[in-house]
């Protein structure tokens, strides 16, 4: 791990359902929820139903990351995990990659962790993908 500097982001590891590890600034994540029931395409957290990414019946963990509120977006989304307990690490500007990032769908970026190939996921991208997929149009990342 890279010495802290002034401009390191304090960032949280999202080990996903789908095999791949994300990510996300810590003060992106809402709270981490534990399910007792299968989730389909909703969680109801805290009184509110949060669209779920890449939903996995078989998922009883999720993280609830704050949204892009206001920009076609819900204020919340939630992604299941495949396991806890996450981790806290400080991203430095010199784990962050964009060329690789621009062959994922709904990437900004990636970071190379100690040898972990972490996706910083774009959540407006996948709200617009999701938007698509509703309406029946083509997804064009695909």
């Amino acid at each position: 791990m890279n010495p802290p500097a002034a401009s390191a982001i304090p960032a949280v590891v999202l080990p996903c359902t789908d095999g791949a590890t994300w990510v996300v600034p810590l003060n992106s994540l809402a709270e981490v929820v534990v399910v007792s029931q299968p989730v389909t395409d909703t969680l109801d957290w805290r009184g509110q139903l949060v669209p779920v990414h890449g939903t996995t019946p078989a998922a009883n963990t999720y993280a609830v990351l704050f949204g892009l509120a206001g920009h076609g977006a819900p204020s919340y989304w939630a992604v299941p995990l495949a396991s806890l307990p996450l981790e806290y690490r400080l991203l430095q500007a010199d784990d962050l990659r964009d060329q690789a990032a621009e062959e994922l769908s709904g990437v900004l970026a990636v970071a190379q962790l100690d040898g972990r190939l972490c996706r910083v996921p774009d959540p407006g991208e996948f709200w617009v993908d999701r938007a698509r997929l509703c309406a029946g149009a083509p997804n064009e990342a695909s």
